[in-house]
């Protein structure tokens, strides 16, 4: 849930064009996509999880928080070097194959209208189908 907090932060400091730099980003993007790839590997996934939910609810919700991040990300990279430093990001979170439980992977979800993103600010900069 913390990727989550950390994007809807993101999102209102976009959308009042506050001084948000794409390396802040980046490093949570970063952790995001660590925190995926350990639940991928993880031999007790349950383990992963803190609170009351589920470490699948828990997985698939930062399926898309990473997908929020990235699309603050591409708004707020200013240059060819965080561009190519994003890039690498997604790279790297593809290569995991996240998908969520009804089997929309990251393509799917940024293509889809009917898919719910959250409403607390994070709605106002990420829409999808997305446009990067």
């Amino acid at each position: 849930k913390d990727l989550l907090r950390f994007s809807q932060v993101f999102s209102q400091m976009v959308a009042l064009n506050a001084d948000l730099s794409y390396s802040d980003v980046e490093q949570v993007l970063k952790f995001g996509i660590l925190e995926n790839e350990l639940f991928l590997n993880a031999s007790n996934t349950e383990s992963v999880c803190e609170s009351k939910c589920t470490a699948t609810e828990l997985y698939q919700s930062n399926i898309l928080s990473v997908i929020y991040l990235i699309t603050i990300a591409a708004k707020v990279a200013t240059d060819q070097k965080d561009n190519t430093a994003l890039h690498k990001l997604v790279y790297k979170f593809l290569k995991l194959k996240p998908s969520l439980k009804n089997g929309y992977s990251p393509l799917h979800i940024v293509l889809d209208p009917g898919i719910c993103i959250d409403d607390f600010h994070v709605n106002n900069i990420v829409v999808f189908p997305c446009k990067l």
